[in-house]
């Protein structure tokens, strides 16, 4: 017999993976933006525009995720990992 719990739980996990999916991309996105070619200055910058907003998005996501896809303190300048950033 199955119990309810399983169920919630494969549903919680499929849940969680597709909001992972969601964040890589997200993030894949925005890097793909800024490494395009682009000719005119006027679409750089809106490359350049929609990598930052997208990367952006990304790290707001996962700050609120149960399961992070980036280290904590990736951004901060007092962590050691976010120093190269």
């Amino acid at each position: 017999m199955i119990h309810s719990s399983i169920i919630a739980g494969g549903a919680d996990r499929g849940r969680a993976g597709s909001v992972r999916l969601l964040r890589l991309a997200t993030l894949t996105t925005g890097m793909f933006c800024r490494a395009g070619p682009a000719r005119s200055t006027g679409l750089r910058a809106i490359l350049v525009a929609a990598a930052v907003a997208l990367v952006g998005l990304t790290f707001g996501l996962d700050r609120g995720a149960r399961s992070n896809l980036l280290p904590p303190g990736a951004l901060s300048i007092s962590v050691p990992i976010g120093l190269p950033l």
